[in-house]
């Protein structure tokens, strides 16, 4: 069996559960205790679970990683995501920016075209998109969770009710068949839950290691979102089941 494949077995029996045995997994694929020790060090590393004497748990899922870490993480993942998300982009469009790391990777793409309007509720992203000329920026408003620098609340939701746009770009807190999107924040899922639906076409910037991870407040189904662009680690059984809800999935390598 290839580690990926174990992999996937491995994290749909956590999610049902929430937590795993080592010798139960260790029965289940017929593979050596260090096998499984090693495939659940690998998942932890990337966040997918919690390595604990004997097995392991679920991550708490009101507990995003700081700023920092998300901005580092897969990297050269995000950035060719991003990329491709830019290409969606035509000149006079009306798009909407949230807040995710993936969605600010996009920035550096954006100066190329004419007549763009952005809406967007990170501080940082209209910060920097205020020095592209070709660029008319808008900003939520509402309350600021300062490590982001992102809006949120009332004022911003009230706020964003009066828009509607061409294309919305999405981050992704988490993503699996049983929870559909999730984020860690509910003011912030309000918002994307909102733009979504203010949307002709959303688009969600997902690298692999946001697969089969449930944060706490849900804000879309999978079919909600039309078209998804992620990297080619992300398991092929995942994109069929996108796929499967009649979503498009465009994968970069």
């Amino acid at each position: 069996m290839l580690q990926t494949e174990r992999h996937e077995m491995i994290m749909e029996k956590i999610l049902k559960e929430q937590s795993i045995k080592t010798i139960d997994i260790c029965n289940l694929l017929n593979v050596s205790r260090q096998t499984i020790r090693n495939d659940l060090e690998y998942l932890d590393s990337i966040g997918k679970l919690k390595k604990v004497h004997g097995g392991a748990i679920l991550e708490k899922k009101s507990i995003e990683p700081s700023f920092e870490t998300r901005s580092n993480n897969n990297l050269t993942e995000k950035k060719a995501i991003a990329a491709q998300a830019a290409q969606m982009i035509e000149d006079g469009d009306t798009i909407y920016l949230d807040i995710g790391t993936t969605v600010g990777e996009m920035i550096p793409h954006l100066n190329k075209f004419s007549n763009l309007t952005i809406i967007t509720n990170s501080i940082n992203f209209a910060y920097h998109l205020s020095q592209y000329k070709n660029i008319r920026v808008i900003c939520s408003g509402g309350e600021m969770r300062n490590s982001e620098k992102s809006l949120s609340g009332h004022i911003a939701k009230k706020i964003l009710e009066n828009y509607y746009v061409d294309k919305s770009f999405i981050g992704i807190g988490g993503v699996s068949e049983k929870a559909g999107y999730t984020d860690y924040y509910v003011d912030e899922a309000e918002i994307r839950k909102l733009m979504i639906h203010h949307s002709n076409i959303s688009y969600a910037l997902l690298d692999y290691s946001k697969v089969n991870v449930i944060a706490i407040a849900k804000y879309a189904n999978l079919s909600d979102i039309e078209t998804v662009i992620t990297d080619s680690k992300t398991p092929k059984s995942f994109r069929n089941i996108l796929e499967d809800n009649g979503v498009e999935v465009i994968t970069v390598e």
